[in-house]
Parts: C-alpha cells; structure tokens; sequence
C-alpha cells in the first residue's frame, strides 16, 4: 500500500468514525427527549384516568370494591402501549397490579416508589436484564419504560400508580429523527472524503 492509499484509508475511517460517533450522539439524544416527552404525557394521562381514585381505594377496607375500581382504570389504560400496572399505597405494598399474584406483597427497597411517595414523577428505561425482583413476568419484553405517579390530594400522596410501557414506537422515532440529521452530514462528509481524495492523488 502506497502512501497516497494509506492516507485516503486513514481518512476515511476517521470521516466514518466521526459520523458513526455523531449519529449515536444524535439518537441518545433524541431518545431521551422522547422519554422525557412520555413522562410528561404519562403523567398527564394516568393522573386524568384516575381522577376519581382516592386514599380509601388504595386501603384494605373494601378490597372488593377497590379491586372493581382498579380494574376500570386498568381497562381505560390497557393498550398495546400499556402493559402492565401497578397501585402502591403509601407502605410500599401493592395493592393491585393486572397480575394478581403480586397483589398484597411489600417491596420496601423500590427507590422510585420512594421518590413518587415524595412527590417526584420517576420514569425509568429498562432492560430484561436489570428488571426488579417485582418484575419477574415483564422479562419477556426486551425493553421498557416504567413510569411511577403519585396520586395526591391537598398535596399529600396518598398512592402511586406505576405503569410500563413499550418502547418500539418511542426507539423507532428516534431512528427517523437520527436518519433525517445524519443524512445530511453524511452527504457532505463524502464530498469532504472526495475532495481530500482528489487533492491526495494530485500530489
């Protein structure tokens, strides 16, 4: 390999390296404006589908008529968006969920559910690699978001409604959004490689 054809190489990989590091920059980026986007219209929907719920819904007095309540919000979410659900009340038990086996059982180390306790909205991006113990049956999807949303009155929590989420629609419009912004760069990244080969190969 001559000179001339070690240089072109060298600069092609770096033009390549650039734009591969540039397009990755852009999808993280907007990925994350789309997850802080759901988080915001998460909030908005969940608080809305349950407005009607109050404290006493999220106690064990009248488990009969909370689980019919729980069941309504559950069918007014459901979606192919929607997967799962949970209700928490404020001792960090769950007192629904759509899989009934985890009804009635106690996590007292959910941070989030901590945080949504204090008032905070947290929504996290999950793989089936890092799902808590309580999350044993959403393995089965390889990516989620799970939103945690405090329900209040007068300022004070009195449960949280944790939902997860698909996250092909969200993963997708964020390629599209990458493919438009890189294009562009990567057509004028060319026409730099071809002017660099050019001059290159009139020396």
């Amino acid at each position: 390999m001559n000179k001339k054809t070690l240089w072109l190489a060298l600069a092609a990989v770096a033009l390549a390296a650039a734009t591969g590091w540039f397009a990755y920059t852009r999808y993280n980026l907007f990925k994350m404006q789309a997850l802080d986007q759901r988080k915001v219209d998460t909030s908005v929907f969940i608080r809305k589908q349950a407005a009607k719920l109050t404290a006493a819904d999220f106690s064990s007095a009248k488990p009969g008529q909370s689980q019919k309540i729980f069941d309504n919000l559950w069918a007014s979410v459901q979606s192919p968006d929607y997967v799962r659900i949970k209700a928490w009340d404020t001792d960090y038990k769950i007192v629904y969920s759509n899989l009934p086996e985890l009804i009635g059982q106690r996590f007292a180390d959910n941070n989030e559910v901590k945080q949504a306790l204090a008032g905070e909205t947290p929504l996290l991006l999950e793989d089936s690699e890092d799902l808590k113990a309580e999350h044993f049956s959403e393995r089965e999807y390889a990516e989620l978001t799970e939103a945690y949303i405090p329900l209040m009155d007068k300022e004070k929590v009195f449960g949280v409604i944790e939902v997860y989420q698909q996250t092909a629609a969200l993963s997708e419009a964020a390629k599209a959004k990458t493919t438009k912004t890189v294009l562009p760069v990567a057509v004028v990244v060319l026409a730099v490689w071809a002017g660099i080969a050019l001059a290159v190969r009139r020396v």
